[in-house]
């Protein structure tokens, strides 16, 4: 019997390394959302350790430490938008990875079913020549 050979093979492999790639890019935008949260965490820490001035200060003071206030603010509504749109590139690359794993694990389901086939036939032809061994022979009766 010839050996398996799974007609499928070459799209499996690909479907594979496609799954792969979705993989990895899963990986990449949770690695972007961490950054992402992360600035946006350090933002926000900034903003929260701005001191007023105390003591005799002067309107330039108030100033600065208004629009520097005014500039953290900004900087943590960037950073939140950032997070966001990298929620969501999280969202699509794995949705895109559980659909290549779909695709995958379809093709790795029909090659077993194939190979388990194979084995079946290949038993049954094994155990049909063993059959057509074991009466052929002559019984010790016959022999001369």
């Amino acid at each position: 019997m010839k050996s398996y050979h799974f007609r499928l093979a070459r799209l499996t492999r690909i479907r594979e390394l496609e799954e792969k790639v979705a993989k990895d890019r899963l990986m990449l935008a949770l690695r972007d959302l961490r950054r992402a949260k992360a600035m946006e965490l350090e933002a926000k820490a900034r903003l929260a350790s701005l001191e007023p001035p105390t003591g005799q200060v002067t309107i330039a003071e108030i100033q600065w430490t208004q629009d520097q206030a005014q500039r953290l603010s900004d900087s943590i509504r960037i950073c939140h938008n950032n997070t966001a749109s990298a929620q969501l590139k999280c969202a699509e690359t794995r949705q895109a990875w559980s659909e290549a794993g779909k695709k995958s694990s379809v093709l790795a389901r029909l090659d077993a079913r194939s190979r388990n086939r194979w084995r079946e036939e290949a038993m049954r032809q094994e155990l049909t020549e063993l059959d057509d061994l074991a009466s052929s022979r002559p019984t010790p009766a016959a022999r001369p």
